[in-house]
């Protein structure tokens, strides 16, 4: 089965364990647990889910051997790129902070961007001459 492959599946399924997880839904008593801040990584952000809940699945369906190893981490940051997108895509009212988060680094990476633009668009200044040296009659 392919990377792409494998990154969609494993991506979806973090979605739907998501989902599941939230009030109202078939496990919505997890909500009630509390976790401190470990509630992000194992129900409250898609994002963060990945690792853990990918992980699983990937060792589930396709096994985790030294050998393919190289893949698995492929396959666990493209899932995370891509849920990442899709919250950016389509926002969903339960995970508040990731948008929060994602929108902090569009704001650093535009203002990034507006500073180079502005160190590019900078005229240069006047050459800088070093002063004369009495020794060498300069």
């Amino acid at each position: 089965m392919g990377l792409i492959t494998a990154v969609f599946i494993i991506s979806m399924c973090v979605f739907a364990i998501h989902y599941t997880m939230q009030e109202g839904e078939i496990f919505g008593i997890a909500q009630k647990i509390k976790l401190g801040k470990m509630s992000d990584p194992l129900r409250d952000c898609p994002v963060c889910m990945v690792p853990y809940y990918g992980t699983v699945i990937y060792a589930y369906m396709w096994g985790l051997h030294w050998t393919t190893i190289h893949e698995w981490i492929i396959v666990i940051l493209c899932s995370l790129g891509l849920n990442a997108v899709l919250l950016k895509l389509f926002p969903d009212k339960e995970t508040p902070g990731i948008h929060h988060e994602l929108g902090e680094i569009t704001d650093r990476l535009t203002d990034m961007g507006q500073i180079m633009q502005a160190i590019k668009d900078q005229k240069p200044g006047p050459k800088f001459h070093p002063p004369k040296n009495k020794q060498n009659g300069r």
